[in-house]
């Protein structure tokens, strides 16, 4: 009896290795010899060297497990657990802290609540510590026996799957060689992929019809009853609750198109291709395919209603581009995992876009594969250069034509803007700002109002409910307006005279902060804020007042101001924490 528990607990610890630990040490010994002692015994190892990279890295890759070392000298950095252990996102992430004796009690009043120093197997805790001194092999059974509760079983890879891993180690090499063209690399991946991936031609004969002036919903519907798996899914919708309480149960695919509508049929396909083009077959640290989809879905709305805003005449076309516009993401994730878990690493290590990590280490982003890939499969041409230029407003204001111009702006917006939301998740949280011209030609020339998000979460929790997606996973908090003049304001963001509106605030208002923009600062409004942001531009001067005592008088409250500049004028700026001054890019 002995020995077949022995056998199972065996195989619960083989199932978890090749599991991934994020490693945060600021000892760097110690966070070598754990690293290498661990990878020993096949877990993989993300390090962090301070509690800022490893909240970051965290929220990124959502590791299996985040072990901590605190030592006497780094006390505060307890307080990681508990950003670990709030954070929506991270919650359910165990986390095992290594700790001296003598310093048990800032992590107990840290936590409010002392954990169990040892692993109890029924117990749901997500808290764990190991005190100094111990021995590696006793912590290593201690993460092992942690996460074995939830790690699936391991399948041995085929002779198929063995010898596609040895394609796809070539490709990866040649991928990071930065003498090969970049038409090379392409061909590379396509090559590659082509026999197992690719768009559904159905959909790409829906877009070719909902690009002609003369498209109706009979052809529409007739291009939909050739894909037997596009009929079946379109009149599965169709039925459902929200629709069928309209009239009789549907069976043909006209009367589904006719009941569902025009635009929410050519929306379906597309997100039902896209579904179908990246399942969640397993576990994507960093790049979690329902969170990617929700991210995917968020941008795709918000682009259809930029593009209605402006009037432009084919607004299906901005959801469907807004819908793939990561899509060059998802070969690069299935097929190269070691080459995406080192492009994700170097991104929040960096704290730098996911597109600038690309074209530093293979020469080229997503967004050119996206392109090559929806222009082989005939795509319509304004879909496949804002899948080109979502990431270059340079080039998108550059586009001579107004009608793909606006549609590639509300694409590139849609992107930020669905970040700033907290609405899916998708390889990094970076907000650039949006150039002003882009926001004046959308017209949206100070920024979204209040009333902007709310038909598009409406939206997007009808889609979630078609497509079986989780509503919970959409990460939105309580929107604040803007603070009036007599509220007690959380921060003080002051714009410059070229924009007036960084995504920024978005992202403040969707996590609770109550937040005021003002143009012109008050120095009053100085005494009523525990944070200050100043975006800069140049040739424009900041308007801010400089006090004697760097409060404005004795004993008054420190406030923390945030500059945020371009980033040629960034480069020799240092932040002075004691002084609760901090420079940042402000595409960051």
């Amino acid at each position: 009896m002995d020995k077949a528990i022995d056998k199972q607990n065996d195989s619960d610890v083989n199932s978890v290795e090749k599991s991934v630990i994020l490693l945060f040490s600021m000892r760097e010994r110690i966070c070598s010899v754990l690293s290498l002692a661990l990878m020993q015994n096949n877990f993989t190892i993300i390090q962090a060297a301070t509690s800022y990279l490893a909240m970051i890295k965290t929220n990124q890759f959502l590791p299996d497990m985040v072990i901590i070392d605190i030592t006497p000298n780094n006390t505060s950095d307890v307080l990681l657990v508990n950003r670990i252990r709030k954070s929506v996102r991270t919650a359910s992430i165990p986390v095992l802290v290594i700790i001296p004796a003598a310093i048990r009690h800032f992590l107990d009043e840290a936590t409010k609540q002392p954990e169990p120093s040892s692993v109890d197997a029924d117990a749901p805790a997500t808290l764990y510590t190991l005190e100094y001194p111990f021995n590696f092999a006793d912590m290593l059974k201690q993460v092992k026996m942690i996460m074995a509760r939830n790690a699936p079983a391991a399948k041995p890879a085929s002779k198929k799957e063995k010898e596609r891993e040895e394609e796809e180690k070539v490709v990866s090499q040649q991928l990071l060689n930065l003498q090969d063209s970049v038409e090379s690399k392409l061909k590379a991946i396509e090559k590659l992929i082509h026999k197992q991936w690719a768009f559904p031609f159905t959909v790409i004969k829906a877009l070719d019809i909902i690009s002609s002036d003369e498209s109706c919903s009979n052809e529409l519907a007739k291009c939909i009853e050739t894909d037997l798996a596009a009929s079946t899914a379109l009149l599965k919708v169709a039925n459902v609750v929200y629709y069928a309480k309209r009239g009789s149960r549907v069976t043909a695919v006209r009367e589904a198109v006719v009941r569902l509508g025009y635009r929410e049929t050519s929306n379906l396909l597309a997100c039902l291709a896209l579904i179908d083009l990246s399942p969640e077959s397993r576990k994507n640290y960093g790049f979690k395919r329902e969170e990617f989809w929700l991210h995917s879905l968020a941008t795709a709305l918000i682009a259809e209603k930029l593009c209605k805003q402006c009037g432009h005449n084919k607004p299906q076309l901005a959801f469907v581009a807004g819908l793939i516009h990561d899509i060059g993401k998802i070969p690069l994730d299935n097929n190269f995992e070691s080459l995406f878990s080192r492009l994700l690493d170097e991104t929040s290590t960096n704290s730098c876009s996911f597109y600038k990590t690309e074209e530093r280490l293979m020469g080229f982003s997503h967004t050119a594969l996206g392109h090559y890939l929806t222009s082989k499969w005939n795509f319509p041409s304004v879909v496949s250069m804002a899948i080109l230029y979502h990431h270059n407003p340079g080039m998108i204001c550059a586009t001579s034509t107004p009608s793909d111009r606006i549609l590639q702006e509300s694409v590139y917006a849609a992107n930020i803007l669905a970040k700033a939301m907290c609405l899916g998740h998708s390889c990094d949280e970076l907000c650039e700002e949006i150039p002003a011209a882009i926001l004046k030609e959308l017209k949206i020339p100070t920024g979204p109002g209040m009333d902007f998000f709310g038909p598009v979460l409406k939206d997007l929790m009808v889609l979630c409910q078609y497509l079986n997606l989780s509503p919970q996973n959409i990460f939105v908090g309580k929107i604040q307006p803007e603070a009036q003049k007599t509220d007690i304001t959380d921060i003080i963001v002051v714009y410059n005279q070229a924009n007036e509106f960084h995504p920024m605030v978005v992202a403040l208002r969707n996590n609770g902060y109550n937040v005021k923009t003002t143009l012109q600062f008050d120095p009053e409004q100085y005494k009523q804020a525990r944070v200050m942001i100043f975006i800069a531009e140049k040739g424009f001067p900041m308007d801010i007042m400089f006090f004697e005592d760097d409060n404005g008088e004795t004993g008054a409250a420190s406030i923390l101001k945030i500059f945020l500049f371009n980033t040629l004028q960034n480069k020799k700026m240092q932040p002075d924490i004691e002084n609760d001054v901090i420079f940042l890019d402000k595409n960051n």
